[in-house]
């Protein structure tokens, strides 16, 4: 069906990024060609890939073990299945949050008997923890590099950002996990009067649930900074290719998060255009002119390993059905719990 609102705004979203990629080609920024004899290293760029590639099955780890702290009886290869279909439509469609509405849709078909609320509560925590694990890796590294943060005014700006995420983690985690008792109770009473309030209340009750399941929490929120410790890794790896060795291993570890949170922004497959801008900005504090040539090896290797969810994606689909439908009836007339 032509839907004119969603071709409107998927085409300033696409000028949008066509305008940063062509600024940042007209002013140097963007060098194809310092991009491709990088990748003509391939003994420094296959390890990078390597880490990349190992952590698509310990994502499908990663989801297996949230799912476990639901109830949710899935077993490994159902969440590869799901985490592969979901990276597929990351790369596919715009923005790093698209193909957890694919995911929530198929773990329903998945688990039948799963309520909508549930696959829609796991899709987030599964983006909370991986949030998470992102924000505690950059601020252990704050925490190691503090005598330089506090000496740089520029870096300061960035840890105030980082601790701003670190807060939000530690009371978001805090809400989940401690038991209120009838305050809460008496809170949740008046969260149901607002307008969606039924339904906010029940993803904190589901969230809550995980109180009886805390090492499959406090397990996937570690195998997080394992992912994003091979994701940084990987990042400076690609440096490396593009014979850049400027940044320190703590002002990658530091700098590199608040770059790759950028890229859930809903622009563009894979953060194009956003992550771009945001790795220029935050690589040039660590020294670094090649944060945007680096970004593009590390997008382009992040869409290449996407596009292999394709073929788990065509195998599980049902004839005729099409992401349109997927969307709309994964997101409408969700069920009382």
């Amino acid at each position: 069906m032509f839907n004119l609102k969603s071709l409107i705004k998927n085409g300033l979203k696409f000028l949008f990024v066509a305008a940063v990629l062509s600024w940042m080609w007209n002013s140097g920024r963007l060098d194809l060609n310092r991009i491709y004899q990088a990748l003509k290293n391939w003994r420094v760029i296959l390890p990078g890939v390597l880490l990349l590639l190992c952590n698509l099955p310990i994502l499908s780890l990663r989801l297996k073990w949230l799912l476990r702290g639901q109830r949710i009886p899935i077993h490994f290869l159902q969440s590869a299945t799901l985490t592969f279909i979901g990276l597929f439509f990351n790369t596919t469609l715009p923005g790093a949050v698209s193909g957890d509405v694919v995911k929530g849709y198929y773990l329903i078909k998945l688990a039948p008997g799963l309520r909508k609320t549930q696959a829609i509560t796991a899709m987030l925590v599964d983006r909370i923890v991986g949030l998470s694990g992102l924000i505690i890796v950059s601020t252990l590294a704050l925490l190691f590099r503090l005598e330089a943060v506090i000496a740089s005014s520029k870096l300061q700006s960035v840890a105030v950002i980082i601790l701003g995420f670190a807060l939000g983690v530690f009371v978001f985690f805090v809400f989940v996990l401690f038991p209120f008792g009838e305050r809460f109770e008496k809170l949740l009473a008046l969260l149901r009067k607002l307008p969606s309030g039924t339904l906010f209340v029940k993803f904190i009750s589901a969230l809550r649930g995980y109180r009886q399941n805390l090492r499959y929490l406090a397990g996937s929120l570690l195998i997080s900074v394992f992912i994003h410790i091979l994701s940084i890794s990987a990042m400076g790896f690609f440096l490396s290719a593009l014979g850049d060795d400027s940044l320190s291993v703590g002002s990658l570890f530091f700098l590199t998060p608040l770059g790759l949170i950028t890229t859930a922004i809903p622009i563009a497959p894979a953060g194009l255009g956003v992550g771009h801008a945001a790795f220029l900005a935050l690589f040039q504090l660590g020294g670094s002119a090649r944060g945007v040539d680096a970004f593009s090896i590390f997008a382009l290797t992040q869409i290449l390993l996407g596009l292999t969810g394709a073929l788990p994606y065509l195998l599980f689909k049902k004839p005729g059905e099409n992401i349109d439908q997927i969307t709309s009836e994964f997101q409408t007339d969700t069920p009382e719990a």
